[in-house]
């Protein structure tokens, strides 16, 4: 939807920080119907994506989703009750889980895979390659501001 272009800097950024909020909650709600189509959360769908990857460590992804190990254990049960993965005690170390994906729990990974390259094929690649050229280039501007920014003021949010 086209609106027209504020006069003043100041507002055309507040028009902007209102097309990445949408954006945001838009990306979030595509997400969720993703993970809803193979009947699974957004946290047991990350879960899931993250057990495929060789090193999966429940308190390492804890901490880098700056959630609960307990959380992730819950979560971790929940995938392994409906059958997606398993656990094995580690060969290494006896005391941890070494998890490995179902052949059910691969299908379901296939099906959000192809289904989020159809949106791909069907919402980016509609664009232009100058269109999709200028979105990254601005994306990796502002992304590297904002943290920029957070970062510089971190000790002056509430905690």
């Amino acid at each position: 939807m086209q609106r027209p272009v504020r006069l003043t800097k100041e507002s055309l950024a507040l028009d902007c920080v209102e097309v990445l909020g949408r954006l945001a909650a838009l990306f979030e709600e595509r997400r969720r119907q993703l993970a809803l189509g193979v009947d699974l959360t957004v946290q047991q769908w990350q879960v899931l994506e993250e057990v495929t990857q060789e090193h999966f460590m429940p308190s390492m992804f804890a901490h880098k989703r700056a959630s609960s190990a307990a959380a992730v254990s819950k979560i971790l049960r929940q995938l392994t009750d409906k059958g997606i993965i398993v656990a094995h005690i580690s060969e290494v170390d006896g005391r941890q889980r070494d998890y490995e994906v179902t052949p059910h729990g691969q299908k379901l990974l296939a099906k959000v895979r192809r289904e989020r390259e159809r949106a791909i094929a069907e919402v980016w690649l509609s664009l232009s390659r100058s269109q999709l050229a200028s979105f990254q280039s601005i994306g990796d501007t502002l992304a590297a501001k904002l943290q920029t920014w957070t970062e510089a003021n971190r000790s002056n949010s509430p905690q």
